[in-house]
């Protein structure tokens, strides 16, 4: 009888202990069941060494990213609302790329270009604002729908920007996010395509690049 009594006292000290674990997890499934909005800051920084003109480009992109995390059809859960909140561009100019000693350009062009790089959500983007949208060539989806904005900058500067203040870029569609709450989200990856021209005097060269923002809640 004692071993019997022992397997009675673990069998329902294995209940209890399952019972807790639902109990502990369940809110988080519940705010995933209702939907999480996360909003998640990105910096993207990459140097381009110009010999025509002496000088190296230090091109520097920031916003934040917004999503909501919510259960889809099924157990799994869904990315959807995606926007890229004042998505900004700088270009600065160096003596040498890697160096802090500052140098001077005449003119400067920024394009950004942006998409969702599992090629899955579209780009919206509403009417009346300065962005557009183009079918362009990318490294990911090939022909895609890209938010584009082309600014000219005239004038010697050692820094052109591009703000975008209240002017995001929202997505369409929905995009896988895990398994569930209690593994590791899966990332959210918006892929930057700037191009930049800057020139010196008479002499101009100009970069193109892919960047990834990626974000987790």
């Amino acid at each position: 009888m004692k071993g019997a009594t022992q397997i009675r006292a673990a069998t329902i000290a294995v209940a209890v202990g399952a019972l807790t674990t639902g109990l502990m997890s369940a809110p988080a499934h519940a705010a995933a069941a209702k939907g999480e909005t996360f909003t998640r800051s990105y910096t993207l920084v990459k140097e381009f060494n110009s010999k025509p003109l002496k000088r190296c480009a230090r091109l520097t992109v920031w916003g934040s990213v917004t999503f909501t995390r919510t259960q889809g059809p099924g157990f799994y859960l869904i990315y959807k609302n995606i926007k890229v909140n004042n998505p900004t561009a700088r270009v600065s100019a160096l003596a040498k790329c890697g160096s802090k000693k500052s140098s001077t350009l005449t003119k400067g062009t920024i394009t950004q270009r942006w998409y969702e790089s599992s090629c899955k959500a579209n780009v919206k983007v509403a009417v009346g604002f300065p962005w557009a949208v183009s079918v362009e060539p990318t490294v990911e989806c090939g022909n895609r729908r890209v938010g584009k904005r082309k600014t000219t900058y005239t004038g010697t500067a050692k820094t052109y920007t591009q703000y975008n203040s209240g002017r995001p870029l929202s997505f369409t569609g929905t995009l896988y996010a895990g398994p569930s709450v209690k593994q590791p989200p899966a990332p959210l990856c918006l892929s930057a395509k700037p191009t930049i021209t800057i020139y010196a005097k008479s002499k101009s060269d100009s970069f193109t690049t892919t960047m990834k923002a990626c974000v987790k809640p």
